[in-house]
């Protein structure tokens, strides 16, 4: 049986993968840890020393684009929504998102996901012109390879949280802002907002997939649905626990949070029942200079997992 060198994070809707109480029929699972979990993608480029991996949505399109052998299976272990990201400095200037135009905004990294995620919202919600923003980011992108556009600049002699503090950026995407009294979110009322674009959109960003080695593919090609399946069956346990109604914790209270939102599957699988989430990552990420073509959803992930739901 293929032993795959897998990177996933411990959720409630993958605990009993990592517990091993379910397993793959064509795999076993060795679990290499990683904190936090994008540091994963690191070990994928140039040179993939990872078989199974939970990667970053926006790393994982500029990785296909750049020719790396992985595929997508569609299985999204991260849902968020993100309107509550980006805040401002009242001294800014800025009164709506259209003036985050001409400014600087801070970011740890281009390729961020909730960065990803709020440049589409700013986008396609609020019309904010992305190209006249400036991306001012503390950390290298993760993909050595990636170019990010021109208006994208490092941080020079302070990390971006202290020059948001400091007033020498005008906002932030998750970026700390301290105690300060003039860090304010930038939409109020957050919550609504997302309430209210999800009604509107059919968009629950996702972000991190579930990527399988290429080769793998080509070697065994039922690996691919029987992972799925195994996924499938860890989250029906989690979904068992939510509607039992027992007490959680952290991130999976989080999830259960966003039924009242979404529905009753807050982590839905498959590459139809996430269609409007998946147009919506594609097209920003040639929006955004993360792909150099807009990929077809279809290309994404392995072509016997496209019917899976």
């Amino acid at each position: 049986m293929t032993t795959l060198k897998t990177a996933l994070a411990t959720y409630g809707h993958t605990k009993a993968l990592k517990d091993s109480s379910v397993k793959p029929a064509r795999a076993e699972l060795e679990f290499i840890e990683f904190t936090p979990q994008s540091a994963a993608f690191k070990s994928m480029v140039p040179e993939p020393q990872l078989d199974l991996v939970e990667m970053v949505m926006s790393h994982y399109l500029m990785a296909r684009d750049h020719g790396y052998d992985f595929i997508g299976i569609p299985v999204f272990p991260v849902r968020q929504f993100h309107h509550s990201a980006i805040t401002y400095n009242v001294k800014s200037g800025i009164t709506t998102p259209r003036d985050l135009e001409g400014k600087r905004v801070g970011v740890r990294t281009y390729g961020f996901s909730r960065s990803f995620w709020v440049r589409g919202v700013l986008a396609g919600e609020y019309g904010v012109d992305m190209s006249k923003v400036r991306w001012v980011v503390d950390e290298p992108e993760a993909l050595p390879d990636f170019k990010p556009p021109a208006n994208v600049e490092r941080a020079s002699g302070s990390d971006t949280a202290k020059m948001f503090q400091a007033g020498e950026l005008a906002a932030g995407v998750g970026v700390a802002g301290g105690d300060s009294p003039d860090i304010k979110p930038l939409i109020e009322d957050s919550a609504a907002a997302e309430a209210g674009w999800y009604r509107k959109t059919g968009v629950y960003p996702l972000n991190h997939v579930l990527v399988l080695r290429g080769d793998l593919v080509a070697q065994d090609p039922e690996l691919p649905a029987d992972l799925f399946a195994a996924f499938k069956e860890s989250k029906a346990r989690f979904m068992a626990l939510l509607d039992s109604g027992a007490e959680l914790q952290g991130g999976d209270r989080a999830t259960a949070a966003a039924r009242s939102v979404v529905g009753p599957d807050p982590l839905p699988y498959g590459v139809e029942a996430n269609r409007a989430t998946l147009e919506m990552a594609v097209e920003q990420a040639h929006a955004q200079g993360f792909t150099s073509r807009k990929f077809r959803v279809e290309e994404l992930f392995v072509p016997s997992t496209l019917g899976l739901s």
